[in-house]
């Protein structure tokens, strides 16, 4: 997908509100359920946010009276990375002309352990230092965050809500960089071209 700037994505949307002849966003939602999905992203971001804030200033408190929570990363092969990242780092070793595959799995093995332990062992932090439910909390309340589909599999039925996807989408990518953003403006888009 070429880089679209968010300038010329504010016009577009605006002019797919105007060409629509849509002077209330409200009237507009009520014919369009993207509206009431932007809304519900808006919030489930604002109220995850404010979690978020809250445990980063437990957490702290916490690293400060028991010190630092132990990171559930580890070394393979000038590498410092985490769970999944040692999947890939083993798929790239194994595909390696003349690979070693009998050594790469030892090592493998070693380092999905190593990594476990680090994880129980953050675990076991968080409970001693009485965070665990909030951090379980926080965790739950930011799945939705991570979803590849947020708001991408929600079609737009009017040219204003396809325009005022593009927008928050537009938004969402000039802060983040998410995927969902990317295939959300493909939706918009298709959407915009199937309307007369």
């Amino acid at each position: 997908m070429d880089k679209i700037s968010r300038r010329k994505i504010m016009t577009g949307a605006t002019a797919a509100a105007i060409g629509a002849g849509v002077s209330a966003p409200i009237a507009a939602a009520s014919i369009d359920p993207i509206f009431a999905a932007i809304e519900a992203d808006r919030a489930l971001e604002e109220k995850t946010n404010e979690l978020s804030m809250a445990f980063s200033a437990l957490e702290d408190a916490a690293e400060a009276q028991h010190g630092p929570r132990p990171i559930a990363l580890v070394v393979w092969r000038s590498h410092y990375i985490g769970d999944a990242e040692i999947d890939v780092l083993r798929r790239a070793l194994l595909a390696q002309p003349g690979a070693d595959s009998e050594r790469i799995e030892l090592e493998y093995r070693d380092a999905k352990a190593r990594c476990s332990e680090r994880i129980r062992a953050g675990e076991a932090w968080d409970e001693r230092t009485g965070i665990a439910a909030l951090r379980e909390q926080l965790k739950c309340a930011e799945a939705p965050l991570w979803e590849d589909g947020r708001l991408a599999t929600i079609k737009p039925t009017t040219p204003a809500g396809a325009g005022a996807l593009v927008a928050y989408a537009a938004d969402y990518l000039e802060r983040f960089s998410e995927e969902w953003a990317l295939i959300a403006l493909q939706s918009a888009a298709d959407a915009l071209a199937g309307m007369s």
